[in-house]
């Protein structure tokens, strides 16, 4: 058993890194002018020193799956890659637009990104290119980005209850499915491993789950009934 303790203001997060070798947290402060993050290893709990990077205006983070780098997203639209656990700066870039949300894929090469106008990038992470234009996202701000376990979909969470939740195809980059929910802020989404399971969770706390019917369970109502 171990306690870690991370301030808590306003709204946060916390998730394994895929090797399940690391612990990410991050916390927003009320007036969202800062993110706190800590880093624990989960083989003794002890925490990974604050590398030389700067958390002003950070909002989002995440691990490659290979635990090499570390990607932060901020508020102020600067999107950073540092080698991990050095620091070491890989690469930045900057748009006009606010980050709210980052997530890598599970192989590494895409970087999935949430602005704060609605709109969700896709970034090629190892020649640092966006594919342009973007999706075109939610109606307000998208919170929340994770793919599916086969990087085949992209959930991304938005604002409005209306659509709370997108599913994309991100070969295509077609939107799929959209689905309404209670509350607003749905920072916190997340496919089930087998892909049949859709969860976002929103500001108030409250998580709303959806289960997607098999491809065999599909084919059988395109059938339509069997005759006796």
């Amino acid at each position: 058993m171990a306690s870690l303790a991370l301030p808590f203001q306003w709204v946060g997060s916390i998730r394994f890194s895929r090797t399940g070798e690391f612990l990410l947290a991050t916390s927003t402060t009320h007036d969202h002018l800062s993110t706190y993050l800590k880093i624990w290893r989960t083989r003794n709990w002890a925490e990974v020193p604050a590398a030389p990077v700067h958390y002003s205006t950070l909002v989002a983070a995440d691990l490659s799956p290979d635990d090499r780098v570390l990607a932060l997203a901020r508020g102020d639209g600067t999107v950073q890659l540092s080698e991990f656990p050095s620091g070491r700066p890989l690469a930045s870039f900057q748009k006009r637009e606010g980050y709210l949300a980052v997530r890598f894929s599970p192989d590494g090469r895409l970087l999935a990104l949430g602005r704060a106008d609605g709109r969700v990038e896709l970034w090629n992470v190892a020649d640092r290119r966006g594919f342009a234009p973007p999706l075109p996202g939610h109606f307000l701000d998208t919170w929340g980005v994770v793919f599916s376990s086969d990087g085949r979909r992209l959930l991304t969470g938005g604002r409005n209850p209306k659509d709370a939740v997108k599913l994309w195809d991100v070969a295509t980059q077609s939107e799929l499915l959209v689905l309404s929910a209670e509350g607003q802020i749905f920072y916190s989404v997340g496919i089930s491993p087998d892909g049949s399971t859709l969860v976002a969770t929103s500001f108030g706390g409250v998580a709303h789950f959806w289960r997607a019917p098999s491809w065999e369970e599909i084919a059988a109502a395109e059938k339509g009934p069997v005759s006796p």
